[in-house]
């Protein structure tokens, strides 16, 4: 017990003195300051390298030009392409593969958007989350206005399903394209949130494709999203597949109008039921020499 005492007794001997306990604390408290400042300083620079923007995240000012491939196994990166599509068709686990589509695309500083056509919603979203677990960037609702599949609320819904899914690529901007200027307007009236809208022009007239470019150019600022327009060059239907002079012309023309120009490739010899010839072969090197340019 005098044992105990006495050591209680030198560890109060030791203790320092209120004014020195304060100063020290003083120290202790500047000390952990340091080390937060300079641990906040670390997480901001993670912070700051994990939000970099990529070569090929989505800008919705800039211009996108490029071609859209019926197979990813066909697509190539293109002299002065800046943007890649490819047709979702099903399957989506094919074994010529989307997602090393996507990689090497990405590889390339591509941005990589996928067209959608289903007959129902609940495809189209269950084929919208795949590719987006495939990294893709952009998903574009293809015709699905004008074959009576979507309407603002049930893509608003789509919309939704893709923000919360926890799959590959968190940064996704989901569009519609349609040739039917009318439902496109109703679409936007009724309440769709779009990223982006896209124009189908491929009519016999030229002057009715820059008819349907004017119009959806002011729905893009009436809205202000950004709007594409998309040029075939594989179906005889379209001026632009049988005379180069007018797809280059309608192509300059959507440049000057919109956000950007993509090359439609759809329909050639592989495609079952295709009747029209293999226009796509016919056509595929002038479209990469105009890419360039535009």
């Amino acid at each position: 017990m005098t044992s105990t005492r006495h050591n209680f007794g030198r560890r109060l001997k030791g203790m320092k003195r209120p004014a020195e306990l304060a100063i020290l604390s003083r120290h202790v408290l500047f000390a952990l300051f340091l080390l937060l400042m300079l641990l906040g300083g670390l997480v901001v620079n993670v912070e700051a390298s994990n939000s970099k923007i990529l070569p090929y995240q989505y800008n919705s000012s800039t211009s996108y030009v490029g071609i859209l491939y019926a197979y990813p196994n066909q697509a190539e990166v293109v002299a002065g392409a800046n943007w890649v599509g490819v047709i979702l068709s099903d399957p989506l686990d094919r074994t010529d593969g989307f997602k090393p589509f996507v990689d090497r695309m990405h590889s390339a500083g591509l941005l990589v958007a996928g067209t959608i056509y289903r007959p129902t919603v609940e495809a189209a979203i269950s084929a919208a989350l795949k590719a987006k677990s495939f990294g893709f960037d952009m998903i574009i609702l293809d015709e699905l206005l004008s074959r009576g599949v979507f309407d603002a609320a049930s893509f608003n819904e789509l919309v939704t399903r893709l923000r919360i899914s926890p799959r590959r690529n968190p940064v996704l901007v989901v569009g519609m394209s349609d040739y039917d200027v009318a439902k496109m307007t109703q679409f936007l009236a009724e309440g769709a949130k779009p990223d982006f809208i896209a124009i189908t022009t491929y009519y016999a007239d030229l002057a009715i494709c820059k008819a349907n470019i004017d119009a959806v150019a002011a729905l893009a600022a009436q809205y202000k999203i950004p709007a594409y327009d998309w040029v075939t060059f594989a179906d005889p239907r379209a001026i632009t597949t049988t005379d180069q002079i007018a797809m280059s012309a309608l192509a300059n023309y959507a440049k000057s109008k919109v956000n950007g120009v993509w090359f439609w490739m759809y329909g050639d010899v592989s495609w079952s039921g295709w009747v029209w010839g293999d226009w796509y072969l016919k056509n595929y090197d002038y479209v990469k020499s105009l890419v360039p340019i535009l």
